[in-house]
C-alpha cells in the first residue's frame, strides 16, 4: 500500500528504525454499536437485528483476536533489533465464512438462517510465520470461545446494539 511505501522510503533513505505491521482481520468484543467493526460483531448484529446471518461461499481468512495482537506487539516491542521491515500478524487459523458463521448460529441460541451467497474475495489470509519464527510466539485466543463471549455479551446488552439507532439524544446534549 501506498503507506507502507512512505514507511519503507522514509526507512531506507533516512536510516530510521520504521516497522510496520499488518493486522490480518482483528476482532475483539465491541462493547457499544459503534465499536462493531470486524465480521465476527457483524454476524452477530445481523443475526440480532434481522434473524439471519449473511455469508459468502468461497471468502476464507484468518481472524486475529485483539489480546493476541497485544501480545504480539508487545514481544516486538521489547526486542531492540528486528530482522526486517515488514509483519503479519496473524493466527494462521484459517476459517469460512461459512464456518465462522456456523459458530455464530451456534452461540446466538441457533435460531437464525445462514442466507448465503457467491462470490467475494476468495483466499484473504496473511502468513505470521515469519514473526513466529523470530519472535516465537503464536495465537493464544481460540476463535470459537471468543465468538461465544462476543455472543453471550451481546445478547445481554441486545438494547445496546439494536436499539441504538431508535435512541434520540436529549435536548442538552444537541446543544453541547
Amino acid at each position: 500500500s501506498q503507506a507502507e511505501n512512505i514507511c519503507e522510503n522514509f526507512r531506507v533513505n533516512r536510516g530510521l528504525d520504521i516497522i510496520t505491521l499488518r493486522l490480518d482481520h482483528l476482532y475483539n468484543i465491541p462493547k457499544e454499536r459503534k465499536d462493531v467493526n470486524n465480521i465476527c460483531a457483524d454476524m452477530c448484529l445481523d443475526c440480532m437485528r434481522d434473524g439471519h446471518i449473511k455469508a459468502r461461499t468461497e471468502h476464507t481468512f484468518s481472524l486475529l483476536c485483539e489480546n493476541d495482537a497485544v501480545e504480539y506487539i508487545y514481544q516486538f516491542v521489547k526486542t531492540s533489533h528486528h530482522k526486517y521491515s515488514l509483519y503479519n500478524l496473524s493466527s494462521n487459523d484459517v476459517v469460512s465464512e461459512l464456518e465462522l458463521a456456523a459458530m455464530v448460529q451456534e452461540h446466538m441460541d441457533g435460531t437464525a438462517n445462514v442466507v448465503t451467497s457467491s462470490g467475494g474475495k476468495g483466499r484473504c489470509v496473511l502468513s505470521g510465520i515469519r514473526f513466529e519464527k523470530e519472535y516465537g510466539v503464536h495465537a493464544f485466543g481460540d476463535l470459537n470461545k471468543n465468538i461465544e463471549k462476543m455472543a453471550a455479551y451481546m445478547q445481554k446488552h441486545k438494547a445496546t446494539f439494536v436499539n441504538e439507532d431508535k435512541l434520540k439524544l436529549p435536548w442538552w446534549k444537541i446543544l453541547w
